[in-house]
């Protein structure tokens, strides 16, 4: 079998590397790659072909990670030669571990990458009356802009009346 044994799997593409212990865990029994070293990898290798996705896959990992999307940078160093890799600063310079989505990353980008200025992320716009915020997923604060990826769960009727309601406060405040 191709791959010292292992089963080939429709649409799975391995590569193979080596990986220093601090780079990896167990998760339930599973040898995984830690979150800095995946978006490593995704960014080196999505980077030349697809840099928005390459900044998706940054945004979610340091997310979830806990990692700033600079860090990449610094572990660069450890493979000055990974194919890619020239594209990383590029990655990195556009990429913000506070996305909430990888809709509003996309959504950022296309601000962004089309010459807009580069928008706040998740900004919160204080509703002192209530003693809460109302968070925006990007944000020109000084022109009071706020811009919002509504994906499939806001279509729900309930949902639909909430964000009219958060919508109405906003436009009241001057948004």
């Amino acid at each position: 079998m191709p791959g010292g044994g292992q089963r080939a799997h429709p649409g799975l593409l391995v590569h193979r590397g080596a990986l220093a212990p601090d780079e990896v865990q167990r998760c339930n029994g599973v040898l995984l790659t830690v979150p800095v070293r995946a978006a490593y990898d995704l960014a080196c290798r999505l980077a030349p072909v697809d840099l928005v996705e390459a900044v998706v896959a940054v945004d979610a990992l340091a997310g979830i990670g806990g990692f700033s999307p600079a860090r990449l940078l610094k572990f660069a160093d450890r493979y000055p030669r990974t194919r890619g890799r020239r594209a990383l600063s590029r990655v990195v310079g556009l990429a913000d571990a506070r996305a909430g989505s990888p809709m509003e990353t996309r959504l950022r980008l296309v601000l962004v990458l089309r010459g807009l200025p580069r928008p706040e992320v998740q900004f919160p716009v204080l509703d002192n009356a209530r003693r809460r915020a109302v968070w925006l997923d990007l944000a020109y604060p000084e022109y009071k802009i706020g811009i919002e990826y509504e994906g499939a769960d806001h279509w729900r009727p309930e949902r639909v009346l909430r964000d009219a309601g958060r919508y109405t406060w906003l436009v009241d405040e001057g948004w």
